[in-house]
Order: structure tokens, then C-alpha cells, then sequence
């Protein structure tokens, strides 16, 4: 496995991933250490990849998964997920609430 490390040795941050039966997964990620992609090394899997995108204040605010498609996430002024959408431009009856914690 390959890491990413700016300070302390760590495995926190994988950069890539070597499992068996030559199963290969590269992890992008922004300078922030955030995730930006994963995806296969292998050429035919490239349609499997996940991506991330994140807003100014570094908040996800869209997933792109390759089973699902699209979900954007809306926060409020208290950088709280308000609302979540399966789509990037969401019908009244596709916004949901996020699950919350108790």
C-alpha cells in the first residue's frame, strides 16, 4: 500500500491499494486529504469510479457513484447536511433529510 503523509508516518490517507488476485485500486485525493476519486487500475473497470466533489468551505457536496449515480448534499449556515438528492436537480419529491445521530 501506498500512503499519502505530510507530517507524522501514518496509514491514514491510503493512496493505493494492492490486493490479491492483481486487484489494484488508486485513491485521488485533493490537497486537503480529502478523497476525490477511487477507481480500479484495471482498464475495463474504469467505469466503476467513485468521485467526490467538494464545495469552497470543503464540504462534500456531490457523490458520483457508478450503481446509484449522483447525490448532492445542502448544508445550512451551521455546516450541517440539511439535505440530500439523488439527482443535480431534484424534484420536491426526491429531497430527503439526512439521517441524524441522537
Amino acid at each position: 500500500m501506498l500512503f499519502y503523509v505530510l507530517d507524522q508516518p501514518s496509514e491514514d490517507a491510503a493512496a493505493n491499494i494492492v490486493a490479491p488476485e492483481g486487484v489494484n485500486v488508486a485513491i485521488g485525493r485533493n490537497i486537503f486529504g480529502q478523497t476525490t476519486a477511487i477507481y480500479p487500475q484495471a482498464a475495463a473497470a474504469r467505469a466503476a469510479t467513485r468521485s467526490y466533489v467538494y464545495d469552497a468551505f470543503q464540504q462534500l457536496c456531490k457523490t458520483i457513484e457508478p450503481e446509484t449515480g449522483s447525490t448532492v448534499q445542502i448544508y445550512d449556515a451551521a455546516k450541517q447536511c440539511v439535505v440530500a438528492c439523488d439527482r443535480t436537480e431534484p424534484s420536491r419529491s426526491q429531497l430527503r433529510r439526512p439521517e441524524r445521530a441522537s
